[in-house]
């Protein structure tokens, strides 16, 4: 579900995983770009003849004009918060990866040979490395190495369980509340409990991502020293990113297009209350199909009904 996306594009967990910098940069401009012509590519048909017959007569690009030069100066801005963060990043994982060089360079796990002859690590009863004094050497390295390759696959399967749990059950909430509601969507009081359930949402599911980032990076290190150490300077990454996004939000730039959308919203949804012919604009829009009396786009606003299609929610 892109709701996970939402909640952020994982600074920490992508820069130690090794994720390209480059890469990582073309995503969030793509997802930048998504999202501001989102609205846009919603409601607009392809092919003139569709475009002449179904829609009555608004020229979108006459009436509003597209704040072009405030959209680069706000992408500028976030391209700079961006590399800032992923130069705190990239720090901190130097860091952690000096750390645990010279602890191995002083200390080593215990190893053992198991029956088929191979070296594998010696665990205590808590299924926990032994810590020895004295530099690692190669086959203890080597047992090592395995072990730590099992303990991120393993983290990885647990947290994918985790998340999907946690989106199974918050769009299940939504779900329950939009039943419950169904017949007063419309009604501005019952969109505003919806749009605090949605902002809930995104707030747990960025909290959940953050603690599962942290988690991740941490599990093959040697000592809670480093643990800490790595919690400490991620909740200070985490801390200039939520600083990042208020300054970017309540920016000039931000604020023009926020205006921006918000206008194409309303002229957009003024511009589909006038259609009539519900059958074809299901092929459109490209969905399930289901009944146009419960399409959550015909009930709701565009920012609502976007973000709750990203949680395939579709209708009631």
């Amino acid at each position: 579900m892109n709701i996970w996306m939402q909640a952020g594009i994982g600074i920490l967990s992508n820069l130690l995983g090794g994720i390209n910098q480059q890469s990582h940069l073309k995503l969030f401009q793509e997802m930048q770009q998504k999202n501001l012509a989102q609205l846009q590519q919603t409601f607009m048909p392809s092919g003139e003849e569709l475009e002449k017959t179904l829609y009555p007569v608004l020229d979108l690009e006459k009436e509003f004009s597209y704040p072009e030069k405030e959209t680069q100066k706000f992408q500028k801005m976030q391209i700079a918060d961006l590399n800032l963060k992923e130069t705190l990043a990239r720090d901190l994982h130097d860091n952690i990866s000096k750390m645990k060089e010279n602890f191995f360079k002083e200390n080593h796990y215990e190893a053992k040979t198991n029956q088929k002859g191979e070296t594998e690590l010696a665990l205590n009863e808590k299924g926990k490395p032994i810590i020895k004094q004295g530099g690692e050497e190669i086959p203890q390295k080597v047992a090592r190495l395995k072990y730590e390759d099992l303990l991120k696959k393993d983290i990885f399967q647990e947290q994918q369980i985790e998340k999907e749990n946690f989106l199974k059950q918050e769009r299940q909430n939504i779900i329950v509340f939009l039943e419950t509601n169904k017949n007063n969507l419309k009604d501005p009081s019952i969109q505003n409990e919806l749009q605090k359930m949605v902002i809930l949402t995104q707030k747990k599911a960025q909290k959940l991502k953050r603690a599962q980032e942290t988690e991740s990076a941490g599990v093959d290190l040697p000592s809670e020293e480093m643990k800490e150490f790595l919690k400490e300077k991620a909740e200070d990454i985490y801390k200039l990113e939520d600083e990042q996004i208020l300054k970017q939000v309540n920016s000039k730039e931000g604020q023009v297009l926020k205006e921006y959308q918000e206008k194409l919203a309303k002229a957009l949804t003024q511009r589909k209350e006038k259609l009539q012919v519900n059958i074809l604009e299901e092929k459109l829009l490209k969905k399930p199909q289901f009944s146009a009396k419960g399409d959550l786009s015909d009930l709701l606003p565009p920012y609502l009904s976007d973000i709750l299609a990203q949680m395939e929610i579709y209708y009631i």
